[in-house]
């Protein structure tokens, strides 16, 4: 480490420190230096790896950047983090001591709270019914139709159809648990679901800074025309 005065040299010449390209006022580019392609395939795996652990500083972090900027940013911002750390590890000899997930939260809980304010949950779900039947072999709607009349529970052929190619929004649990025999899985694997936090829109209804509001009061008075 003594090659790198500072951390952040280490980071810049690893290809992890975004671009500073600005002209009057106006920011053309941000891309990354390119770095050592054995040395940046290694930290984004585990970049990765670190942003699947929701306990940890750093997967936190990754959340937190992929909502506003995209995976890909995150992954590099993480690269970051951990270049910076492995430098004052490389050069103290400290261990790695993880802040924790709620590092952010702690430090700034002003932040924190008006952030959930401002800020909504999206919750979404993806239907895997036709996957599913796919690795089974099953590739026409109608296959299945004698699979669930096997354990009691009659289809017609447009509903079978709207079940496999349409995500259901209302359904039987007696449903649920004949898909899951039939393909012998469990319901996390007929239903993913995502979760994130999205940024509440503005609406229509507060006011523009550059709209009066005339109301009788202040409205001119009409105009009296006078014969001459």
């Amino acid at each position: 480490m003594t090659r790198f005065p500072s951390a952040k040299h280490l980071a810049s010449w690893a290809g992890t420190t975004p671009g500073d390209n600005e002209s009057a006022g106006k920011v053309k580019s941000s891309r990354t230096r390119p770095g050592n392609p054995y040395l940046q395939g290694a930290l984004g795996a585990a970049a990765m790896a670190c942003s699947q652990n929701p306990h940890t500083y750093l997967g936190a972090r990754y959340r937190r950047i992929a909502t506003r900027r995209g995976p890909m940013k995150a992954n590099v911002a993480i690269q970051h983090s951990m270049l910076i750390a492995i430098w004052h590890m490389g050069t103290t000899g400290t261990l790695y001591d993880d802040p924790g997930a709620d590092y952010l939260t702690r430090l700034h809980p002003d932040r924190a709270k008006n952030r959930r304010v401002i800020m909504k949950r999206k919750v979404d779900y993806t239907w895997r019914l036709a996957e599913l039947m796919a690795v089974r072999g099953l590739h026409n709607t109608t296959d299945l139709i004698p699979l669930l009349a096997d354990r009691d529970d009659t289809h017609s052929r447009p509903q079978v159809y709207r079940l496999v190619n349409q995500r259901p929004e209302l359904m039987s649990l007696q449903v649920l648990a004949a898909l899951c025999d039939i393909f012998e899985c469990t319901p996390a694997d007929l239903l993913t679901i995502t979760a994130a936090d999205v940024r509440a829109r503005k609406t229509g209804n507060a006011p523009s800074p550059n709209v009066v509001s005339l109301d009788r009061s202040v409205r001119p008075r009409r105009a009296n025309i006078l014969d001459e």
